[in-house]
């Protein structure tokens, strides 16, 4: 199903609200701050997708073209708490699952 504009606007808002929330530092920025954001990103590409993800990562690709430049950032950015890298490889594997059928 199909999610409306205004409801896709709305969700990638606060998600990205929820995000640079989350990135606001908790304490001095040493070398232990640096190590934990490490180990937070390795921890995000192989954590499973949610459905909530899921239905973003389809609403933001059809909602930026084919033919834009830089489309995976775009689709990335729409997409709170996942890179660039996750958003292309979830997309390879989805349609490798599709291909296998």
């Amino acid at each position: 199903s199909k999610l409306p504009v205004a409801e896709f606007a709305k969700r990638v808002r606060e998600a990205k609200e929820a995000r640079e929330k989350e990135a606001e530092p908790k304490g001095k920025a040493g070398d232990e701050g640096r190590e934990g954001e490490k180990g937070e990103k390795e921890a995000k590409a192989t954590r499973p997708w949610k459905a909530e993800e899921q239905a973003l990562l389809e609403n933001a690709m059809r909602v930026v073209d084919k033919s834009v430049p830089d489309r995976w950032d775009r689709v990335a950015e729409m997409i709170p708490a996942r890179s660039r890298k996750e958003v292309v490889q979830r997309v390879k594997d989805l349609k490798a699952m599709l291909l296998s059928r």
